[in-house]
């Protein structure tokens, strides 16, 4: 169709509206209401294309014919059709900018409100080449001329969205056409366009097709739908009687699949009705938890199994022989046996709350020992304790350095069980006490502790500052149950201490329970201090007096002296002079106490000779270690021999630095040599359960006297006899019996042994291993040779160190091969490096120092030039 040019001034705008308005007037013209009643004419808006483009008219008269264009009919000046225009589109009018959809300006459901221009819903016609849009409106559509708004602005903004106020004005129509409003609106456009973009998927592409929205009869189903959503557009009737929410924009508006200017795309099928029951809602899987199942008392047994199973597992490992060296030092296997059962129970307590509660439960943490653990954090020992407190019974923090006083009185306040009686007094069951290396204590916060563990009975606060004579007045009150006791080296406490530890209880006429008392390093040790140990610890098994430098003969002697009033209830024995040690023509007789004593430690008392071995004998007869090392020239034979031969049941002797010694002393615990069988053994023979030996620098010892017992005593295990003058037959004989009994950890110590030189080592290297080595990861720095890891195969070199079977040999020459298993790793290590391989390696000084050291610390090399050992600089020195 050609463009109808209406002649004279263009129009500013045309609008419906207004056409409508001036048609319910009487004197309206017959031109609107031919374009009323014609459904098939469209209203134009009018644009001409000015010098400077294309420019809105300003006029604002009406046109005066309204009528559709028809073939024959000129508008403007001239005869004929005019030359047609290019197309131009006014220019597009936007909302205020704004980067979220805060506000949007969606239609309103008065048509005479001043909207914003939206493009939601509306068509668009962006292409420059697309016509001008035109709209045709049914007469059945519009309301009666005589309910119109008789108010009219010609000039007011001309609304786009024009189709929907046929809808709010319609109040008869029980349904409405899609495919009519679509054909209607785009009437104009060319061809399929329309269609195109109006097609929806899964909507058939006809023209005849129509979608039915329920107004009148149906519209309460719509509101019972959308009754939660807040109405987006409101289309309410003439008389006010009838209304319709739409929780979306309406369907009508929607002229394209999706806008740019719309959050979301509007379907009909927002309109659907949503199921009371979802059909797709997926099924509660419950796995059911049988452990949860379980009672608690089952559920605690089946943790401490897992404690067990740790234990077992790694037993198992040692006894297979499958833990090696290599092994042991991996940081996966720091913690082995119940150690590792402990971390797994912290970690498990991470699963849920009930499980943390659970795992904290004090029939699983009645041995609380953390010595392995000293970097455990302050706040789980708090919340163990505040669980499983009233359970625990042994603590054990040695190595927590920097466990504080606070600390140790809130785990105190933990550990108590509170008595609901009145005048009940809280107390602890705590029966064990380990704080050795706790520096960071305080008196009163150790102090508080012991007043609340009545029934303590092991305390080990060795080397600790803290511990103060007060601390022996504590235990007296509050311990009565104490039996094993170690205050060794504790500089803030003397001999006044234990005194009055021992005559509190002598003055209550009842004696302590002690059997374990260790005091090296105490001070100021006197007659009347052990004295009062011997009355008032009748069961005593182990004393240590290591390094109590003040500690003479005849505090011995007090120790073991027995009165006329001490008779009843305890053991004695009466003795003459010579028993005792003293003249033959003293006709006294001595009454001693025979006391359970099986460890006493006198070394490096310097102030004792051998009368205080004489002092003891017949007094010990249960002894099996006596630890005599560092006294010197002063310790002779006489009164160790009398000693000796009081304690058959002897098992260790350390006599080093006793240089006085002769081989008397030897053949007093030397068994008989045909007493070869140990079901025929004489249990009254002294030496016959003889298993470590130290004579180190008793230089009158001699070969026939040590060869003599090392083939009587069958349980020997250790002999040290450094500085000495054994020979080869010596170091060979124990050799070869110590391989033939099968004695594991067997050790024989010759260093400085002239006569026994390099020949001699190297001869027994097949039988011996120059260390002592064990598997575990705190020994992984000292790098054992183990030949379950196979470096005795690719170093060549050294003798299997973790060989139970094998002997330790301390020597000069047998501490070579040590030193050569580390040049030897240290060379292949080297040798397998990038530099190494890139041909860049360590100089030739280098290379002649490595070789030069391999070949002094091997066995065999060469003793001459530059490898003897006065070459050795300062920075090589070796140290066994």
């Amino acid at each position: 169709m050609p463009m109808p040019i209406p002649s004279g001034s263009l129009l500013h705008e045309v609008d419906v509206f207004s056409d409508l308005q001036s048609s319910s007037h009487p004197g309206s013209s017959s031109s609107s209401s031919v374009f009323i009643n014609s459904p098939q004419r469209d209203v134009h808006s009018i644009w001409t294309p000015s010098s400077s483009g294309c420019s809105r008219s300003n006029a604002s008269s009406r046109p005066q014919s309204l009528t559709g264009p028809s073939e024959g009919t000129v508008y403007g000046k001239g005869k004929g059709k005019a030359a047609d225009l290019p197309p131009c589109l006014p220019p597009l009018a936007f909302s205020r900018p704004e980067f979220s959809y805060s506000h949007i300006a969606w239609p309103t459901s008065s048509v005479t409100d001043s909207v914003e221009p939206s493009s939601y819903g509306s068509p668009r016609f962006d292409s420059p080449n697309s016509p001008s849009p035109s709209f045709s409106f049914d007469a059945t559509n519009f309301p009666n001329p005589t309910q119109s708004n008789p108010s009219h602005n010609p000039t007011h903004v001309r609304r786009r969205a024009l189709s929907i106020s046929s809808i709010h004005s319609t109040s008869s129509v029980s349904t409405l056409s899609l495919s009519k409003l679509r054909n209607k609106a785009f009437s104009g456009t060319p061809g399929n366009l329309a269609r195109k973009l109006l097609r929806k998927p899964g909507v058939p592409a006809t023209d005849n097709g129509s979608l039915e929205v329920p107004f009148q009869s149906d519209h309460h189903i719509l509101d019972e739908q959308c009754k939660d959503v807040p109405p987006a557009y409101t289309i309410t009737s003439n008389d006010g009687s009838q209304s319709l929410s739409w929780p979306l924009p309406p369907p009508t508006l929607k002229g394209k699949l999706r806008s740019n200017s719309s959050p979301s795309s509007f379907s009909i099928l927002d309109l659907a009705t949503a199921s009371s029951t979802d059909h797709f809602t997926p099924l509660s899987l419950i796995i059911p938890s049988y452990f949860e199942a379980l009672p608690r008392e089952l559920r605690l047994r089946v943790l401490l199994a897992f404690l067990d199973v740790h234990e077992e597992e790694y037993e198992k490992d040692l006894m297979d022989g499958q833990w090696s060296v290599m092994k042991a030092s991996s940081s996966k296997n720091k913690w082995v046996g119940r150690n590792r059962g402990m971390r797994e129970l912290v970690k498990l307590s991470r699963v849920s709350k009930s499980w943390q509660m659970l795992l904290s439960d004090g029939q699983l943490w009645r041995t609380l020992d953390l010595r392995s653990f000293y970097n455990v954090p302050k706040t789980l020992i708090l919340r163990l304790t505040s669980v499983a407190g009233p359970f625990i019974t042994s603590l054990n923090f040695a190595g927590h350095v920097f466990l504080l006083s606070t600390t140790l009185t809130d785990v105190a306040d933990h550990l108590c069980v509170q008595l609901t009686s009145s005048n009940g007094v809280p107390f602890t069951q705590l029966t064990a006490l380990n704080f050795r290396g706790c520096t960071m204590l305080t008196t009163q916060s150790l102090h508080y502790l012991l007043k609340v563990s009545p029934a303590l009975e092991k305390l080990d606060v060795k080397g600790l500052h803290i511990v103060t004579n007060t601390t022996c007045e504590m235990l007296a009150a509050s311990c009565p149950q104490l039996t094993v006791l170690n205050m060794s080296r504790c500089p803030s406490m003397d001999a006044d201490g234990i005194y009055c530890l021992c005559q509190t209880a002598i003055s209550r006429k009842r004696t302590l329970l002690i059997r374990v008392l260790r005091l090296s390093g105490l001070k100021y040790v006197d007659d009347k201090m052990m004295a009062v140990v011997g009355k008032a610890c009748p069961d005593l098994e182990v004393l240590d007096l290591s390094y109590c430098r003040q500690l003479h003969n005849s505090a011995l002697e007090a120790f073991v002296a027995c009165g006329e009033d001490e008779i009843l209830g305890v053991e004695t024995v009466v003795l003459n002079a010579c028993q005792v040690g003293r003249d033959a023509g003293d006709n006294n007789k001595y009454r001693r106490r025979i006391t359970q004593l099986r460890h006493i430690s006198l070394s490096f008392c310097f102030l004792l000779t051998d009368i205080a071995c004489s002092n003891l004998a017949h007094s010990v007869p249960r002894l099996e270690f006596l630890e005599l090392a560092g006294i010197g020239d002063d310790l002779g034979d006489e009164g160790l021999i009398r000693l000796l031969n009081t304690t058959p049941m002897i098992r260790r002797l350390d006599l080093e630095d006793t240089a006085q010694i002769t081989d008397a002393v030897i053949s007093a615990i030397t068994p008989s040599v045909n007493a070869e069988d140990e079901a025929v053994r004489d249990e009254r023979e002294a030496g016959h359960a003889l298993e470590h030996l130290v004579i180190s620098y008793a230089s009158s010892i001699t070969d026939d006297a040590l060869l003599t017992l090392i083939r009587a005593c069958t349980r020997l295990k250790v002999l040290e006899a450094d500085n000495t003058r054994i020979g080869p037959r010596v170091f060979k004989e124990f050799i070869r019996l110590s391989r033939r009994r099968e004695v594991s950890d067997s050790r024989i110590v010759a260093v400085d042994c002239r006569t026994i030189g390099e020949h001699a080592v190297k001869e027994m290297a097949s039988m011996t291993r120059p260390r002592l080595g064990w598997r575990a990861y705190d020994s992984r720095k000292l790098k054992y040779l183990d030949g379950r890891d196979g470096d005795l195969e690719d170093l060549k070199v050294g003798q299997d160190e973790c060989d139970d079977k094998r002997v330790v040999v301390k020597t000069f020459y047998s501490w070579q091969t040590v030193d050569s298993v580390r040049t030897s790793r240290e060379k292949r290590r080297k040798s397998g490096s990038r530099r190494a391989m890139n041909g860049s390696g360590c100089s030739s000084d280098d290379a002649d120092n490595i070789g030069h050291t391999t070949r002094w610390w091997s066995p065999g090399g060469r003793r001459s030039g530059a490898n003897s050992p006065t070459d050795v600089g300062r920075d090589t020195c070796r140290i066994m």
